[in-house]
């Protein structure tokens, strides 16, 4: 057997330190998944594939599942964008299929509480008050006239006479 001698390769100080300082720098630059934070367009690609995958339906749903910052995803994804619009409309989307699917439910229920809050949708004010036993609901006033304005005025407003009684009374 002859013993040989392994012999490691001379790397100078400068490039070790050199190649660590760029593994570091690829680990912050990208997040949990290996996305560039400040990459707009990914951002919006995930953002659509979030709402598609899981049906969301509000912006904050969307911050949380990219775990990123609500600043964030409005600085990147500006308003009146094409990306901004297309968000809004695919969380319009989920929002009125989730709207339907559940109206559907109760419509198939024998929950009569179900069938009450669906009818309650579909229904005219006319028939709202007609349920509204309780008196919960604000009913709609016309607004008042002026002769009426008038009206409330003289019937609040003391007069001189009855001022100077109460006045005398006090004493």
């Amino acid at each position: 057997m002859v013993d040989k001698k392994v012999t490691k390769k001379k790397v100078s100080k400068k490039k070790i330190a050199k190649k660590k300082v760029t593994k570091k720098k690829l680990i912050r630059n990208k997040t949990k998944r290996g996305r560039d934070p400040y990459d707009g367009k990914a951002l919006y690609k995930e953002a659509v594939k979030c709402i598609k995958d899981h049906k969301l339906i509000f912006v904050s749903d969307v911050t949380d599942m990219l775990h990123i910052d609500p600043k964030t995803y409005y600085k990147y994804i500006k308003e009146g964008s094409v990306e901004r619009q297309n968000v809004q409309n695919l969380l319009r989307g989920n929002k009125l299929s989730t709207r339907v699917d559940i109206r559907n439910k109760w419509r198939v229920s024998d929950h009569f509480q179900s069938q009450l809050a669906l009818y309650r949708l579909c229904a005219t004010e006319e028939e709202l008050d007609l349920l509204d036993i309780g008196g919960r609901r604000e009913k709609s006033k016309p607004p008042l006239t002026e002769s009426q304005i008038d009206r409330i005025i003289k019937l609040t407003t003391p007069s001189p006479d009855d001022v100077r009684k109460l006045y005398e009374q006090g004493d």
